[in-house]
């Protein structure tokens, strides 16, 4: 996971009258103790948050828009909020469900951020659908307004509002992943980042890496330039663009010690 930029509001957005009307039904259930029904409004902006994500998942990294349609996720659920139990490491290359059972009794979830703009993000399937579900765990107390937002302090982490999010985990060569802190594990865990089809995908990558890390390596030792071709390979290979940008990153800092930025200085790729 790697930080990325919010897209902008759609222009109109917050005074379109389905939108208004939805947000008007949803609220007037709630105060009717009725479980209230959510109309799909965010559909119709997912190319949105696809084209500003690269057409990747927030959460996993991969390419969501090859691998499936992809959905507009609700960082915080809209409906419910029930724990899962975890399956660390879990084998879905048969496309088998990890199959959790609920942890705990079902809470409210965040009906009234159904419709913001800043509670959406695009997700794969598997991240969205099979993984995360209703989970977000958080320390403390879970807001229950607005207001309670500031305070409330989410274990999940998120694509658009944690500056340090590359920082909460340990990634290793051969694909694998575990959190960094409270944070890190936990959302290893709520959307799956350690499954094994997820691993493998990483894997290919970090051999690519791996030999171009080996020739400057060899460069290095002889005394010789590195050439630059070599550093523009790992650049490409880290580019908020590029599948996996974050474990791409930590492999080159973990060997050569440069972050991304300091990559994009050297070779002048964004």
């Amino acid at each position: 996971m790697i930080l990325l930029l919010r897209p902008r509001k759609a222009k109109g957005f917050r005074k379109k009258p389905s939108i208004v009307a939805a947000k008007e039904a949803v609220r007037v259930a709630v105060l009717g103790g009725v479980a209230p029904e959510f109309a799909s409004e965010w559909g119709g902006f997912k190319h949105i948050f696809e084209k500003a994500q690269f057409g990747k998942c927030g959460y996993c990294e991969s390419s969501a828009s090859k691998s499936s349609y992809g959905a507009v996720e609700h960082f915080r659920p809209k409906a419910a909020v029930r724990a899962l139990t975890s399956r660390p490491g879990f084998d879905d290359t048969r496309g088998d469900s990890p199959e959790r059972s609920s942890v705990g009794s079902e809470q409210d979830g965040y009906w009234w951020l159904a419709y913001e703009w800043t509670n959406w993000l695009f997700a794969c399937d598997k991240c969205n659908s099979t993984w995360k579900k209703n989970q977000f765990p958080v320390v403390g107390v879970r807001a229950s307004s607005m207001s309670g937002l500031l305070a409330e302090r989410p274990e999940l982490l998120s694509p658009f509002d944690d500056a340090d999010v590359e920082s909460h985990f340990k990634w290793f060569a051969d694909g694998s992943v575990v959190g960094n802190g409270l944070r890190g594990v936990a959302t290893v865990a709520v959307v799956g980042l350690d499954r094994k089809t997820l691993c493998v995908a990483r894997r290919n990558k970090g051999e690519r890496i791996g030999n171009v890390l080996v020739e400057i390596e060899i460069c290095v030792r002889s005394g010789g330039r590195v050439p630059d071709v070599l550093l523009r390979s790992l650049a490409l290979e880290c580019r908020p663009e590029d599948e996996f940008a974050a474990f791409g990153r930590a492999l080159v800092k973990d060997v050569l010690g440069l972050t991304w930025s300091e990559v994009s200085r050297l070779t002048g790729i964004k």
